[in-house]
């Protein structure tokens, strides 16, 4: 296991050694909070020995996960990026989940008075996986069998975020830190995504009683739908009375299984990202402009 992973670790930095970072670019429009080198947003463009160019955005609002691709230089000295995969990589102190999806898209980055503005020529789209990998405990899945695992959660995270974002109030997207949001039927209330997402998904970490009197309820459940059943998976209390009156049958078996829980506790910020990416890879990432940072 150990020589495997050694190999595996070795042929990464060869690959990664091939590629030279020639410029990068960067928006510090403060709504991040810190991050990145101070940074926001990070468009690098790297090149190969035979002077191919490459391309990764990434940025605070899909903290741990970039879209990378080519990028051609236009005559007019616009940069072309032709996004060709979305990648991603989240950790815990209990193990970590990375995938790489193929995708498509491109963006150009215009020049002009010394900034970069970013027209979305195509907006991309997530097409499939190409690979994945996680390890919980000292459980190591790889393979076929990571690629598959990863792909299954990704599915279940993206049907989450599809849910939250029907839910009146939703942001357009959520920060690092910590935001006012008004969920639903609950009062306007401090709190960053992972509390918004237990509130939705899992009240059952907080407890009907104490979200009825602190009216920060999401939907409107009775205390008696709410009783109206429970069942305990994978060390999860799930009530499914919570799950009859407010999930839908696209996510019923997805919580009441437990594996919703499992998903929120190992990969929220996996979650976080697929919420905010629709609104970075359009309005936001057409409205910033970028400087040269090197």
């Amino acid at each position: 296991m150990i020589r495997k992973f050694l190999v595996l670790l070795t042929l990464s930095l060869i690959l990664t050694s091939c590629l030279t970072v020639r410029n990068v670019y960067s928006v510090r429009d403060g709504s991040g909070g810190s991050y990145i080198g101070g940074q926001d947003t990070l468009f690098t463009i790297k090149s190969d020995k035979t002077g191919k160019l490459y391309g990764v955005l990434t940025g605070y609002m899909i903290d741990g996960a970039d879209y990378s691709g080519a990028v051609t230089i236009l005559e007019n000295g616009d940069y072309e990026f032709n996004i060709s995969e979305f990648n991603f990589f989240h950790s815990t102190p209990d193990g970590y989940t990375s995938g790489r999806y193929s995708a498509y898209g491109t963006f150009t980055f215009s020049q002009k008075e010394g900034e970069w503005t970013v027209i979305v020529t195509n907006k991309p789209e997530i097409v499939e996986v190409i690979s994945g990998e996680e390890r919980w405990g000292g459980t190591y899945y790889r393979l076929d069998e990571g690629k598959e695992r990863v792909a299954r959660k990704y599915d279940r995270l993206s049907a989450m975020s599809r849910f939250m974002h029907k839910i009146d109030g939703a942001p357009v997207q959520y920060p690092l830190h910590k935001t006012k949001v008004k969920l639903g039927i609950s009062k306007e209330f401090g709190e960053d995504f992972y509390g918004s997402v237990k509130r939705v998904f899992i009240p059952e970490m907080f407890g009907y009683n104490y979200l009825a009197k602190s009216s920060l309820l999401v939907f409107n459940v009775s205390r008696e739908d709410y009783n109206k059943g429970f069942v305990v998976k994978n060390e999860n209390v799930i009530s499914t009375g919570y799950t009859a009156a407010v999930i839908g049958d696209e996510l019923k078996d997805v919580r009441n299984s437990g594996n919703m829980a499992d998903d929120i506790r190992e990969s929220v910020k996996l979650l976080r990202v697929l919420y905010n990416l629709e609104y970075f890879s359009g309005d936001y990432i057409s409205s910033i402009k970028l400087k040269k940072t090197k």
